[in-house]
């Protein structure tokens, strides 16, 4: 049995075009990393501020899947209790990469210098954005000499 050549190839055409993957990347673009810098600011203010809760606003669900906000919030209370209060931020280093098209995904990676009271320290945050569109802390960790490591 042989198929009319113009139905074969939309066939061909139409099986080709539902296995491909439209994907364009973007690579560290300063519009997506003022984005996410709003949300890092608004963490380092909400953290001077202690205002934890305002702080766990900010976390993504997939973060919650592995963290409960009352274990976050003592990450933040033991910071502060072993390198004091926050007295200056530097950005240190920050990288971006946002996907559009059939696999989608935004990431986005922060390194600050920090100066606490007492001693100095390196946070690092990652982001992503969220199903909801919004992008939120997915890691947050602190290295320093002052933390006690039990």
């Amino acid at each position: 049995m042989r198929f009319p050549k113009p139905l074969l190839i939309a066939a061909i055409l139409c099986l080709m075009l539902t296995a491909c993957q439209f994907n364009l990347t973007r690579k560290n673009r300063r519009i997506d990393k003022e984005a996410a810098e709003q949300i890092t600011n608004r963490l380092f203010l909400s953290l001077e501020r202690k205002n934890y809760n305002a702080a766990d606003t900010l976390f993504s669900k997939s973060f919650y899947k592995d963290w409960s906000k009352k274990k976050l919030n003592g990450i933040f209370e033991t910071t502060v209790d072993q390198l004091g209060e926050i007295q200056d931020i530097d950005l240190v280093d920050c990288q971006t990469s946002v996907v559009t098209g059939t696999n989608s995904s935004s990431e986005y990676a922060f390194l600050y210098k920090v100066r606490y009271q007492y001693y100095s320290g390196l946070v690092t945050i990652h982001l992503i954005k969220d199903p909801d569109g919004e992008i939120r802390v997915d890691d947050y960790s602190v290295k320093s000499d002052g933390l006690d490591n039990k």
